[in-house]
């Protein structure tokens, strides 16, 4: 996974307003358990493009490993809002609702 990470950092030097680039390293640093690292790549991603329902997704994934549950489900609860508007697949769709439900039968 360093050698993806190191990969995403030359290509953030190349692109640095791609938010796909930060979104696919915010990834591999959640591979490595790197929560924190992960977060601030997302962070940048949705700086670059807000509207993305996929990085507030990843972004929530995250903050759920972290046991952020408050944010984690906000994050989610956005990227679903934002999926459901932007028309995405169903099948994304129905896995950020199962996330929000999952927090919700452990609350």
């Amino acid at each position: 996974m360093d050698a993806a990470i190191a990969d995403y950092d030359q290509a953030i030097r190349l692109k640095p307003d791609d938010a796909g680039i930060y979104n696919n390293r915010g990834n591999a640093k959640a591979e490595k358990d790197d929560w924190d690292a992960a977060i601030a790549d997302y962070d940048q991603a949705l700086r670059l493009k807000p509207d993305d329902a996929g990085i507030y997704y990843n972004r929530g994934n995250s903050k759920y490993a972290k046991d952020d549950r408050d944010a984690a489900l906000a994050d989610w609860q956005e990227a679903l809002s934002r999926a459901v508007a932007q028309n995405l697949p169903d099948a994304l769709i129905a896995n950020i609702k199962q996330k929000i439900d999952m927090l919700s039968d452990d609350a």
